[in-house]
């Protein structure tokens, strides 16, 4: 169940967990405690669960973005991807923001977002979001999507060998090795 608190933040209070039990004096069993988790925990999984999803990428806003549409305007300063949870009662609606990679089909990647976001939040915290809506804030050409893993940096393509010089090399020609190296755009 999901639980509204009132207060400085908005919680999403899980009060049962499946099998975790105790018993009380009489041999009943009884929930062994709560389980409380805040809104942001649950807004930053949904933001790292849609990046699973290929096609949708890291997107930093800035004051550029003036220049840009009113889609661009709307988020300026803000990283995407982004959730937002808003509980009331037992219930809790995400509100996901994404950043994709053009050209891509917008549709099928926000549904699969949206899909897998819910099942994500549903299996790390037991709970499952009544709603999923999602935002497409920016398209970010291709060309421009960094393809980096944190802690690591890109480097040039090693060299290729070709085959006429493979096959010279390994007839025992001894002319030497023609390597073809590939150069990033």
């Amino acid at each position: 169940m999901w639980a509204h608190s009132c207060g400085a933040g908005a919680v999403a209070e899980v009060t049962t967990v499946a099998g975790v039990t105790a018993a009380t004096g009489d041999g009943t069993p009884e929930p062994a405690g709560t389980l409380t988790i805040e809104d942001r925990v649950i807004e930053q999984i949904a933001a790292r669960a849609a990046l699973d999803i290929p096609g949708v990428t890291r997107y930093q806003g800035n004051v550029g973005s003036l220049l840009g549409s009113s889609a661009g305007r709307s988020i300026i300063g803000s990283d995407l991807p982004s959730a937002h949870v808003r509980s009331s009662g037992p219930a809790a609606r995400i509100s996901l923001d994404l950043a994709l990679e053009w050209p891509c089909r917008v549709a099928d990647i926000a549904r699969q977002a949206r899909d897998h976001v819910t099942d994500e939040v549903a299996r790390l915290t037991g709970v499952r979001p009544v709603r999923v809506d999602v935002t497409v804030g920016q398209l970010v050409p291709g060309s421009d999507v960094r393809r980096r893993n944190s802690g690591f940096i890109d480097l040039p393509a090693a060299p290729r060998e070709t085959a006429s010089a493979s096959a010279g090399a390994s007839a025992g020609a001894g002319t030497g090795t023609i390597h073809e190296t590939e150069v990033p755009s």
